[in-house]
């Protein structure tokens, strides 16, 4: 399968083009320079050059590809407010429309549990909570946005994933075991045509698998994985 995938150079994107290597994909990974590039490369990847704000680039790169994922983001606890929008909504807005207008089949978003801050403790909560695109702190107002905007684009299955922890340093993560994370993993109907999935991690490593396995239709014990309770129904 031929899977185009942003965000490429950094971790969680990086460790989401070996899996998909390890499982004998063709990945096509963003890269807005050349060291970013060269890091895509490294991993696996063919690297094409473009950017988050530059959607002709981005439909390029996603031609003849049947999987997306958007792991691109910019990932900072504060800073100014319009390069958070321009980025991580703007660029999912992009990301979004110019994979439906390649033809590609499926969009998985990479989220974060962080949509759900707005200053209070969170208590309980799972991915029926509401989102929060009124937060104070830049970040989660941007990927709450950057959700909204999955939510709106139309024409493409969308899928947007949550993941807990997913900031762990790669020393802590490769010492950490958990066989089961994706098995307590659970989905929730956004719209018809979207998925919201909230996965409860303490490994990137096996998230990452994990997120493979179910989008593609894998079973992680060899055979056919179900997978109706992810499938998007597209627009």
């Amino acid at each position: 399968m031929k899977v185009f995938v942003t965000g490429g150079s950094g971790f969680i994107g990086g460790k989401l083009i070996e899996a998909l290597r390890a499982d004998g994909d063709e990945v096509r990974g963003l890269a807005r320079s050349d060291a970013a590039a060269e890091a895509v490369g490294a991993r696996g990847a063919e690297p094409v050059h473009g950017d988050l704000g530059d959607r002709a680039a981005l439909q390029a790169a996603a031609a003849g590809c049947e999987l997306a994922f958007h792991c691109a983001a910019k990932v900072e606890d504060s800073g100014p407010w319009p390069e958070f929008e321009r980025v991580n909504v703007g660029g999912t807005a992009n990301v979004s429309a110019a994979c439906a207008a390649a033809g590609v089949r499926r969009l998985v978003h990479v989220s974060t549990e962080a949509v759900l801050i707005a200053g209070e403790p969170l208590v309980q909560v799972d991915e029926t909570a509401p989102r929060r695109p009124d937060s104070p702190a830049p970040y989660p107002r941007s990927k709450a946005l950057a959700e909204e905007a999955v939510l709106a684009a139309s024409g493409i299955e969308r899928v947007i994933a949550r993941l807990d922890l997913a900031k762990l340093s790669l020393e802590v993560i490769e010492r950490i075991d958990l066989p089961e994370i994706i098995r307590t993993s659970t989905g929730t109907v956004a719209s018809e045509s979207v998925r919201v999935v909230r996965m409860q991690t303490f490994g990137a490593d096996r998230a990452i698998s994990g997120l493979v396995n179910r989008m593609l239709g894998r079973s992680t014990t060899g055979g056919s994985a179900d997978r109706g309770d992810l499938d998007a129904t597209g627009d």
